[in-house]
């Protein structure tokens, strides 16, 4: 009986420790998927950042080159606008820095836009004005 006993007791030894390595060895590789998930989806984030950071930094490139261009246009329109004026100067001396007519053509010409509208003049882009009574409200 006591050989009996001694088997069972081995057995269920056995079965403890085939147990015990089974949970740990489960767990183990648990916290290897869970672990590898979470750099997953680390990556992921820091792959979506990076992405946003390279469409921003596209945008801001695309708003510098288009006010390198815009501030080049302004000054070539600018030459010539100062080139036509000194060359009128030099034509009539006494024209000065007072707005004759030939310095109001220029600053006409200056002033209006591409689309041929005269400054200052409304093109439709505007929304009616805000309510004057609103601005009552706000302002207590």
């Amino acid at each position: 009986m006591d050989g009996i006993m001694n088997r069972l007791l081995i057995a269920a030894a056995a079965v403890l420790l085939w147990s015990i390595v089974l949970s740990t060895t489960s767990y183990l590789t648990g916290q290897k998927h869970q672990s590898d998930a979470d750099r997953t989806a680390q990556l992921a984030v820091a792959e979506s950042d990076a992405e946003t950071l390279r469409i921003k930094n596209r945008a801001a490139t695309a708003a510098g080159i288009r006010t390198e261009k815009a501030q080049a246009k302004t000054d070539t329109i600018f030459q010539k606008i100062r080139s036509d004026y000194e060359i009128e100067q030099r034509n009539d001396p006494a024209i000065g820095c007072v707005l004759d007519p030939v310095s109001l053509r220029l600053w006409n010409a200056a002033n209006t836009q591409s689309d041929g509208a005269a400054a200052g003049e409304p093109d439709g882009r505007m929304r009616d004005a805000a309510d004057p009574a609103a601005g009552a409200e706000r302002s207590e």
